[in-house]
């Protein structure tokens, strides 16, 4: 997908993630245990402070290797440029973890880190491999499609999803699109895409943007 028409078809879609089949719920209260749950019951607080943490530390390594690599007589500013979408990227899910912690909606439906399909070429942006598609795999395809747009920390794996999308939607017939399960995967999809793209999250507060 054109990163350039990304918000076009974020807004076209409703600019934000509808009612999802699961009802995302938080049941965090006072309980400092780490063992209560969040969105609805499927990810755990311990487990998404934990995970804010490591990118916490993964961003400041990234930041460290940044200015590593800048301050260098041969700085490659290709290579600049990838490692700042990296971390434009990461900083991005590490901010989605902060506003779960305090809004279920805001929650990832996974705290996997997803593997770039093998057949993916980073430098084409296209796959290598054949693609068969059907109208009843669109559902659980979009599911899948929302797991790993959300689950990116870095550049590659943001150009790996939205390629993957544009070959769902050109294979599969517009009205099987409309599918409300699958519409709603792929809002929560672009979603997480744009944000990952460095542009703000729609329809977060700046409170839980800012919350430390």
């Amino acid at each position: 997908m054109n990163r350039g028409v990304l918000l076009v078809a974020l807004v076209a879609c409703g600019g934000s993630r509808g009612a999802a089949p699961e009802v995302r719920t938080s049941t965090v209260g006072g309980d400092e245990s780490g063992d209560i749950a969040v969105a609805g019951g499927h990810l755990h607080r311990g487990d998404v402070e934990r995970a804010l943490d490591s990118e916490r530390r993964a961003l400041q390594a990234l930041d460290q290797r940044i200015t590593d690599v800048e301050s260098r007589a041969d700085n490659d500013a290709a290579a600049t440029a990838g490692l700042r979408a990296d971390a434009t990227a990461r900083a991005a899910y590490a901010d989605q973890l902060q506003r779960c912690l305090s809004d279920a909606t805001q929650c990832p439906p996974s705290l996997d880190e997803p593997t770039i399909d093998a057949d993916f070429d980073a430098a084409s942006g296209q796959f290598k491999g054949a693609f068969a598609s059907s109208v009843s795999q669109w559902p659980d395809a979009a599911a899948t499609l929302e797991k790993h747009a959300c689950g990116c920390r870095t550049a590659a794996c943001v150009d790996w999803v939205m390629a993957d999308l544009d070959r769902w939607e050109a294979s599969i017939p517009a009205d099987a699109q409309a599918d409300e399960v699958a519409a709603t995967h792929v809002v929560g999809a672009r979603a997480c895409l744009w944000t990952r793209l460095g542009h703000r999250a729609i329809g977060a507060s700046s409170a839980a943007s800012s919350a430390e």
